[in-house]
């Protein structure tokens, strides 16, 4: 379905995940805190780290930006990088081992991440 925005056509990708809309920055920056974890770790060696250690190390990173400290001197990447690595692994611990990864699937083949779809959203895990 097409619309038009101040004269020009804007095309709603209607049901489809538009992931044109990650910026491609965020992208490198994640890749570039997950490439430095596998080489001074090994790679997908975070599916065996308890998730508290997570959640303690994206806060950490959180607060160094918070407090105006944005780049990490063990890597000169950004703290928001290895927030946003943590963000993942926690997501990646949520979806298979805390068992939501059904009612995320029922979701988005409801199409829920589509506003007027709420109503068709489905809770999983502790709630």
């Amino acid at each position: 379905m097409d619309h038009m925005k101040d004269g020009k056509v804007i095309k709603f990708m209607d049901g489809k995940i538009q992931y044109e809309l990650v910026d491609p920055y965020f992208e490198e920056g994640l890749a570039c805190a997950l490439t430095y974890g596998a080489h001074v770790h090994s790679p997908y060696s975070w599916r065996d780290v308890p998730p508290n250690l997570f959640e303690g190390a994206l806060r950490r990173h959180f607060a160094q930006t918070r407090q105006g400290y944005h780049i990490d001197p063990e890597t000169g990447l950004l703290h928001l990088d290895h927030l946003a690595a943590c963000n993942m692994f926690l997501r990646w611990n949520a979806l298979n081992i805390g068992g939501v990864a059904e009612a995320v699937r029922q979701n988005l083949a409801n199409k829920t991440f589509i506003p007027g779809n709420a109503d068709k959203i489905v809770l999983g895990g502790v709630e």
